[in-house]
């Protein structure tokens, strides 16, 4: 299967945990069935970063009455959540 790249128009406002700070994804690419979404992400600070959809949660937005119901304090490092389980065993 070859890979997928799709440009997000229009953009989805996202936050990145691990770098603490919002952006704007504008490109979601699959490189296979086995793999994760990477999404490229414009962030507030310029800087422009791949990453998968592990680390990339959909921003607040009280205009299509979306409360974020992420507790941002609570994510690990990885991007993800300290009350998820192990579901493997």
């Amino acid at each position: 299967m070859a890979g997928l790249i799709l440009q997000l128009d229009p953009m989805i406002p996202v936050y990145v945990p691990r770098f603490d700070m919002e952006g704007f994804a504008f490109i979601a690419t699959r490189y296979s069935q086995e793999h994760y979404i990477v999404f490229t992400i414009a962030l507030d600070n310029g800087e422009i970063w791949e990453l998968d959809n592990r680390y990339v949660r959909f921003c607040k937005n009280v205009t299509v009455d979306r409360e974020s119901k992420i507790d941002f304090g609570k994510l690990r490092n990885d991007g993800t959540h300290a009350d998820n389980r192990d579901r493997s065993a």
